[in-house]
């Protein structure tokens, strides 16, 4: 059955960012055709320059598109008048929850992919060669003073921690989503009030752990571990990637036991 509901997320999520991708693309090719008449006139200038800020604007505006739309999915599948009928499939919470989630993250890499592959098009020809050439060279001066092996594993250590902070964004919106359910009246306010009182929470936690590292660094030997880092610094990189992903991975839990407890023992649909 969790195929069955992988297959039909798709398809729904899909006819919301599909189109979305259509743009993406076609803002790039269209940036492609604008420069085939580049001849260097003031009014070539403004005109190609500007399918230049439309194609930044229309990845901008695609990339939270696609989140924008993940998350109404989950609010109109789960807790709006389809909710009767998404509640009385086979499947338990925790597997919507997981669908849903992936889905989302899957149709994000999506978005992310179609922009580059746009950007690409956009500057195909001497320009983008120019942009493999400068990268290809600034890889080559990273390899010179980096070990490949070790790039390689912090780059898989940082993609970790991209994927799995793009599943907790979600899920903290998809727990005040939950949250805002348990109200009787006015439940998207409550999700909205939900949100800004977890906000205002990490941002007091944040201030303490600001001021306490500051008062911290007048009492601990920061020469000696400044040294530490000097001397050994793939393992305080691995140290910092690890500590980010299980970090992740907590908060992943945390949020996921919550909306799925509501879900389960809280449900109370429109």
């Amino acid at each position: 059955m969790v195929k069955k509901l992988f297959k039909h997320e798709f398809a729904a999520l899909g006819r919301l960012v599909l189109p979305v991708l259509c743009a993406i693309l076609g803002t790039g090719l269209l940036t492609r055709f604008v420069f085939l008449f580049d001849d260097g006139s003031v009014y070539f200038n403004i005109v190609g320059w500007s399918s230049v800020a439309m194609m930044c604007i229309t990845i901008i505006i695609g990339v939270v598109l696609a989140h924008i739309f993940a998350v109404v999915r989950f609010y109109r599948n789960l807790f709006s008048c389809e909710g009767y009928l998404s509640f009385t499939l086979p499947v338990t919470p925790a597997q919507h929850l997981f669908v849903k989630s992936v889905t989302a993250v899957v149709f994000q890499i999506a978005t992310v992919i179609t922009a580059i592959l746009s950007a690409s098009v956009a500057l195909v020809g001497e320009p983008l060669v120019e942009v493999v050439k400068a990268g290809v060279y600034i890889f080559g001066k990273v390899f010179e003073v980096v070990d490949p092996g070790q790039f390689t594993a912090l780059a898989f250590e940082y993609l970790l921690i991209m994927i799995t902070g793009y599943f907790v964004s979600l899920f903290t919106i998809y727990t005040c989503i939950c949250l805002g359910q348990l109200a009787k009246k006015n439940r998207i306010v409550w999700s909205v009030a939900a949100y800004f009182g977890y906000y205002v929470i990490t941002q007091i936690v944040g201030t303490v752990f600001t001021v306490a590292g500051t008062a911290l660094s007048f009492v601990l030997p920061m020469e000696e571990i400044a040294g530490f880092i000097e001397a050994h610094p793939y393992i305080t990189a691995h140290t910092l990637g690890i500590g980010s992903i299980v970090l992740n991975l907590v908060l992943l839990t945390v949020y996921a036991v919550v909306c799925n407890f509501i879900m389960r023992k809280k449900l109370n649909l429109e």
